[in-house]
């Protein structure tokens, strides 16, 4: 179905403020993009940015979150570490990863935007951790992967299936 603009009719309230919201005003939250080189295709490496990723929206979510979704995001938060943690003990490239520069990433203007940020980067994770396992020959590391990968998809099940009225968290 195409939109129809009439060029002569006059702008109301509803189209002057959608036009402020989307067109007419500089976003102090939209990201810029940043030159970030990709020095590595080490797929341990990509799925521990994507989890360090994780770390920040989850972050941004608990920020907007109260009472128990608040303390719900807060133990994502410390899982999400403790499996980064994980991995940083079953894949040598992982070792300094944090003694690499930080990644920039700008907190989403709405609840809307952050949501399509934690599924985008949850999915992306996703797909680093099952390249991981496909390749892995280390039984208990491949049991690990298998744990941490089935806990990512019941989180995005479990964040996609809240009650829009409870802050907006839906995915």
């Amino acid at each position: 179905m195409s939109a129809e603009f009439n060029d002569d009719q006059i702008a109301d309230e509803k189209s002057i403020s959608n036009m402020k919201i989307k067109y007419a005003t500089l976003n102090p939250f939209q990201k810029v993009k940043v030159l970030q080189e990709e020095q590595t295709q080490d797929k341990a490496v990509l799925a521990g940015q994507a989890l360090q990723d994780a770390n920040k929206y989850l972050q941004f979510l608990q920020d907007q979150s109260s009472g128990d979704m608040r303390d719900y995001v807060g133990e994502l938060r410390r899982v999400n570490n403790l499996e980064l943690d994980e991995l940083r003990s079953n894949f040598d490239s992982l070792k300094d990863i944090d003694k690499k520069n930080p990644r920039l990433i700008c907190r989403p203007y709405n609840t809307c935007m952050l949501n399509r940020q934690i599924a985008k980067n949850e999915l992306l994770a996703l797909s680093e951790l099952f390249e991981l396992y496909a390749k892995e020959t280390r039984p208990e590391v491949r049991q690990n992967l298998e744990r941490i990968i089935r806990r990512r998809i019941e989180l995005i099940n479990t964040l996609s299936s809240q009650p829009a009225n409870r802050n907006n968290f839906n995915l």
